[in-house]
């Protein structure tokens, strides 16, 4: 999962995956009532988490390029901010 959402719930989904579900269904997989796409809701904290995660398994090399980038600014301030938060998370340096 790299895009989580969710609907109303602790239930979470690939946001692609749910999109066409609710274009074919249009209802909820849990309650199976009827819902449109406005009712999916963005999940911030669990995409951060999962960044990290992934930002984690980047071999070392590979984690000081994603660095220097984000230090000459080239990667986007919303990445650049994740990044951030993982280097806290992970105390890499």
């Amino acid at each position: 999962m790299t895009d989580p959402v969710s609907l109303d719930g602790p239930h979470f989904y690939q946001r692609q995956k749910l999109v066409e579900y609710i274009q074919d269904q249009g209802i909820s997989p849990i309650t199976k009532q009827t819902i449109s796409q406005n009712t999916i809701k963005e999940e911030p904290d669990l995409k951060a988490e999962i960044e990290c995660a992934l930002f984690e398994r980047q071999p070392p090399t590979q984690k000081l390029e994603m660095k220097k980038l984000q230090n000459l600014r080239i990667v986007s301030p919303i990445y650049s901010e994740r990044l951030e938060l993982c280097n806290e998370t992970l105390q890499f340096h």
